[in-house]
């Protein structure tokens, strides 16, 4: 059975080298670009640095790597950011898990402080953001009518799973 490891993308490179030739598939999250999006939902400094080491890391392996990303509400142009980046380092050699399902949680996981949480993802912001992928990411590889299918596909489930083919 292949191995999968699942991380949040704040890991530490020295962390990851002990599953130096275990691991068959990599699955980290990559939350956010905005390091201040990172110190105000998370706690944590410098996300997105770390986040990009952890995955180049993983890149380097040589092993599948899938980056899942949740659109947060309210923050959609930090996902585009996200998506862009990702692209612009990886082309079609990773997959990228665009997620929409964000739900927000009860008072007592500490949200009731981030008004933009409180609420559901809209469509509109899930769609922006795929829009974007597909057009700035997918249009060198893609034809127009195939990116039209592509989104009418994916606009109305949760989440993509899309490797870019090669061009």
């Amino acid at each position: 059975l292949p191995i999968i490891y699942n991380c949040s993308g704040y890991e530490k490179v020295d962390s990851l080298k002990r599953l130096e030739g275990i691991v068959d598939v990599y699955l980290p999250d990559f939350k956010y670009y905005d390091t201040m999006l990172g110190k105000k939902f998370s706690n944590v400094k410098n996300y997105s640095d770390i986040a990009k080491e952890c995955i180049e890391w993983m890149y380097n392996q040589g092993k599948k790597v899938i980056v899942r990303h949740l659109v947060l509400p309210s923050h959609t142009e930090d996902s585009k950011k996200i998506l862009k980046y990702l692209y612009g380092r990886y082309k079609n050699n990773i997959y990228y898990s665009i997620m929409g399902q964000y739900t927000p949680m009860l008072k007592n996981d500490g949200i009731e402080k981030y008004e933009e949480l409180k609420r559901k993802l809209t469509k509109r912001e899930y769609e922006k953001v795929i829009i974007i992928f597909c057009i700035k990411c997918l249009s060198s590889s893609f034809s127009k009518r195939r990116i039209e299918r592509l989104y009418n596909n994916v606009s109305s489930s949760s989440s993509v799973l899309k490797k870019c083919p090669r061009n």
